[in-house]
């Protein structure tokens, strides 16, 4: 305690701005695995990470509107949300095609003008000094932002197959920045 009578705590624990470097393995190994799956099992994963959803959202519905009774807090707005999350839940366990398409036109939407933002940004950045690396990102980005936007072909079985690359990829990157990770941690510790 202070003089003041206020509480102080101290901790020895010193903020570093990584994240754990076992957190980060964790979150590349379970990607290498949705990665696999996604590639070995394609709709049988799928149909089960919408079941997830579902039964998320219907659980998480059914607590939220528990919650609205137990708590007078935004009452209103935790009933509006939890029938939302009932109904959705209900519907994309019934009918798990709906998520997958809802889904499907959302990503591709989100994915398209990201892909072209990224890439105009970055050609903008090479052309004022940032270098043939920004211009090389920012003609890929722009050409896969473009292609998905556009690219009424490029839907269903084929985003699958995308995601699978895209969660392997970003798995063994993930477990490599891990061990990075853990490596450097061990330095900063022996200094």
């Amino acid at each position: 305690m202070a003089a003041s009578g206020t509480l102080e705590l101290e901790s020895d624990v010193k903020p570093t701005g990584l994240f754990p470097w076992w957190l980060v393995l964790i979150e590349g190994v379970a990607a290498i695995i949705i990665g696999v799956l996604l590639f070995l099992a394609p709709q049988a994963t799928l149909d089960l990470v919408f079941q997830l959803f579902g039964l998320f959202w219907l659980v998480d519905g059914v607590l939220r509107l528990a919650s609205a009774f137990t708590d007078p807090v935004d009452r209103g707005l935790k009933i509006g949300v939890g029938a939302a999350g009932v109904f959705a839940g209900i519907v994309v366990v019934r009918h798990p095609a709906w998520l997958a398409a809802a889904l499907t036109m959302m990503i591709s939407g989100l994915l398209g003008c990201a892909g072209i933002a990224i890439g105009v940004l970055s050609l903008l950045q090479a052309f004022r000094g940032g270098g043939w690396g920004a211009a090389v990102v920012g003609g890929l980005s722009l050409l896969f932002g473009l292609l998905i936007m556009f690219n009424p072909l490029l839907t269903g079985v084929a985003w699958v197959y995308l995601y699978a690359g895209a969660s392997l990829i970003g798995g063994v990157l993930a477990t490599i920045m891990a061990f990075r990770l853990r490596k450097s941690s061990g330095l900063r510790a022996a200094r």
